[in-house]
């Protein structure tokens, strides 16, 4: 009786382990779904004690308009926001994000559209991206919800578009899922202002380019940082990238295969 019961909990474990660890193989180490990943990079800072940090406003502009090996640079960032209206308010995860991201990731959304360049610039339109997730939670899968005004912190926003459930941005695979895109509208930049690094930093490298030869272009582009601002930085301030990781695990989207 006692090996009977001793083998039932033995098949039950291994049972329990091989469920675990399929739907493991199926959800956390599903590779991430964007057009030709091997082609795109992340952006990192580092300065000493932190090997790598995320970007001030200017450096990511610096970034987008120096470095030539690179197709499109994209910045994100991410807040909390309230949704009203309806039948009761909610409390959303929101991306702020440059249209740089959408077109560097290169995912089509599953209904009307991404906004544009000029759309993502201060005084630009107020319009918003919303997940499948939410669309199908909330709205009900309402196809009028494109078009349609919702009110994010006290603003009219007009919903332009809807992600598919599989989309997520770059780090983005662990806590709150992201409800909702919205632009990141950079006014002008103060470019002798370096601090505020709160940005992340994706980005598509051109055809036929190596990734060690952006690597490369960034290195040279973060090293000038400190000559044109030496009162900014200090002198051993770096820059450098890395492959969007493949592969995510674990209970932190950012324990990554790089």
């Amino acid at each position: 009786m006692v090996s009977a019961i001793a083998v039932l909990t033995m098949a039950l474990g291994i049972g329990g382990a091989t469920t675990a660890f399929s739907v493991a193989d199926g959800v956390l180490f599903r590779p991430l779904p964007y057009a030709n990943p091997d082609r795109l990079v992340m952006i990192w800072d580092r300065w000493t004690g932190w090997p790598a940090t995320w970007l001030s406003e200017a450096e990511f502009l610096d970034y987008r308009e120096r470095v030539r090996s690179l197709a499109v640079v994209g910045a994100w960032s991410d807040d909390q926001r309230n949704l009203t209206g309806g039948d009761q308010p909610q409390r959303v995860h929101v991306g702020i994000a440059t249209a740089g991201v959408f077109q560097a990731l290169g995912v089509a959304p599953l209904a009307g559209r991404v906004y544009a360049d000029g759309e993502d610039h201060a005084g630009g339109p107020r319009v918003a991206v919303m997940s499948e997730r939410l669309w199908r939670e909330r709205y009900n899968a309402d196809p009028g919800v494109i078009g349609a005004t919702i009110m994010l912190d006290d603003s009219a926003t007009t919903v332009i578009g809807i992600m598919p459930s599989s989309f997520h941005l770059p780090l983005d695979f662990a806590g709150d899922p992201i409800d909702l895109w919205v632009p990141l509208a950079l006014g002008p930049v103060d470019r002798t202002a370096r601090g505020g690094h709160y940005l992340n930093a994706v980005a598509r490298l051109r055809a036929g380019v190596a990734l060690a030869v952006a690597d490369r272009d960034v290195q040279r582009t973060a090293a000038q940082m400190p000559v044109d601002y030496p009162r900014r930085y200090p002198p051993n301030f770096g820059a450098f990238t890395r492959s969007v990781p493949a592969r995510c695990w674990g209970t932190s989207g950012r324990r990554c295969s790089w």
